[in-house]
């Protein structure tokens, strides 16, 4: 990376969006195989690389907002202690909802053989209602343990990642700080996009081609439930 001469921030901006990209993969296999995968593992594999390709425009969302963020040398992450704060705490928030979605996601699909969408807020119309069956139904304990316990490592690994970028010295000069930023700016509206063609990535063009189990076994709640809010509205 020193022969490259990538700015440190961009590094630490690569390393979590493929920890999160990874992360996002395995709960993907996860719900796979803890609902009765069918048939043999080839037979889902298209829905895993759509599947990807979702979590990734998701993940690059959330990660071209911290791009240029940081890129305003006041909330600079590893040179000012503003932009740290302001850096960590869009991180805390956003691994704080992304644990409740895909425990949400989880535990909704278990239900109805559906991934997480904007129909589950019905469920609060009356809240008291719900929380009663939820509270019956449900090992409620265990659900606020796993978002705990999977903020507490991803966060960790965030900051794990933040320690060793801040660790190696400043290679990047200038003309290098604008070349990475150019190029990494592409990279996620790329990812963003999700194809290449003039128009963007959508699940229901791509889930046509497969069935209804793999369909629903590619798509990302967080992305879902989003959409889905935003049509019913």
């Amino acid at each position: 990376m020193e022969r490259l001469k990538m700015p440190r921030y961009i590094l630490w901006l690569i390393i979590t969006t493929i920890t999160f990209l990874l992360v996002m993969s395995i709960l993907r296999l996860g719900l796979v195989f803890w609902f009765n995968l069918p048939g043999d593992l080839s037979s889902v594999v298209p829905s895993l690389v759509l599947g990807s390709r979702l979590d990734l425009r998701v993940i690059c969302i959330f990660t071209l907002l911290q791009f240029i963020i940081g890129s305003i040398p006041a909330f600079h992450p590893l040179q000012k202690k503003a932009g740290q704060a302001v850096a960590f705490s869009l991180w805390s928030i956003f691994i704080l909802l992304f644990c409740l979605f895909y425990v949400l996601d989880y535990t909704h699909y278990s239900y109805l053989a559906k991934r997480l969408n904007s129909h589950s807020l019905n469920y609060f119309r009356d809240a008291s209602i719900t929380a009663k069956q939820v509270w019956q139904s449900n090992p409620i304990i265990w659900f606020i343990l796993l978002i705990v316990s999977g903020f507490l490592l991803l966060i960790g690994a965030v900051r794990l990642a933040y320690n060793h970028v801040l660790s190696r010295r400043i290679t990047a000069t200038k003309r290098s700080r604008v070349v990475w930023g150019v190029a990494f700016l592409l990279l996620l509206i790329f990812g963003i996009h999700g194809r290449i063609a003039p128009s963007p990535l959508r699940w229901v063009d791509e889930a046509a081609s497969i069935n209804e189990y793999n369909a629903q076994m590619a798509l990302n709640p967080i992305q879902s439930f989003m959409i889905s809010l935003i049509r019913s509205s």
